[in-house]
């Protein structure tokens, strides 16, 4: 489990959708299976 905080959900969405993102997410998609859950002031 991996817990990362964000300051909105718009710094998420940023994030996951940014060009310099999408290498990544495609190494992180292909080694291991993963869900995303965001949770609004926790």
């Amino acid at each position: 489990m991996l817990m990362i905080e964000f300051p909105d959900m718009d710094a998420i969405r940023s994030l996951f959708t940014s060009p310099e993102y999408a290498p990544l997410a495609y190494q992180r998609q292909a080694a291991a299976g993963s869900r995303i859950i965001a949770l609004c002031g926790v």
